[in-house]
């Protein structure tokens, strides 16, 4: 009769641990479920966001006057994720994360790339560009000034020794003129 109740004993065991163990790994899978969702929720909050920087860094180009030149920074990565981005025909902005693409029509026409990190953004004649070639070319380019560029330094300089008056010695202990003047840092 005894080793019947321990055989019981045993199967009670062995049924409760069982049991206990298909609820640990359901509460498991539920959970990794749930902290996978936020994780996404998070990252389309973050790339939001960066949709958003960018569509404002454009309104802001677009309500200013010619001649606007900003710079601007986009996250290296979303979260702890990468990404790509891109303008399609100048209208549509593309974020691609963990191979889905996430599209954003922009209400205003803007020319040129858009890069993680740091981008240009100008408006010239009315049109605006984001990182234009001609940040990449030199400023002795002579085409970049077709009106012949700004004027060039002085050969002489206007500080050279001989050219200016001297200033007049000041006495260290004298007193300000005016003893009464409450602008006066002296009394």
């Amino acid at each position: 009769m005894r080793t019947k109740k321990r055989a019981q004993t045993a199967m009670e065991f062995i049924f409760m641990f069982s049991f206990m163990f298909v609820l640990f790994i359901g509460m498991m899978g539920a959970l990794s479920s749930r902290l996978n969702e936020v994780k996404t929720e998070n990252e389309l909050t973050h790339l939001k966001s960066v949709q958003d920087q960018i569509l404002q860094e454009i309104k802001l180009a677009k309500i200013v006057g010619d001649g606007y030149l900003r710079v601007f920074k986009l996250p290296e990565v979303i979260g702890s994720e990468e990404y790509e981005i891109k303008l399609e025909n100048n209208n549509t902005l593309i974020i691609t994360m963990n191979e889905k693409e996430y599209i954003k029509i922009l209400p205003f026409n803007v020319s040129g790339v858009i890069n993680k990190g740091d981008n240009n953004i100008i408006k010239h004649t009315n049109s605006i560009s984001l990182n234009p070639e001609i940040f990449e070319t030199s400023v002795e380019d002579p085409e970049e000034f077709p009106d012949g560029g700004p004027e060039p330094f002085p050969e002489s300089d206007p500080f050279a020794e001989g050219d200016a008056e001297p200033l007049p010695e000041e006495d260290p202990d004298a007193l300000p003129e005016d003893p009464e003047d409450p602008f006066n840092p002296f009394i």
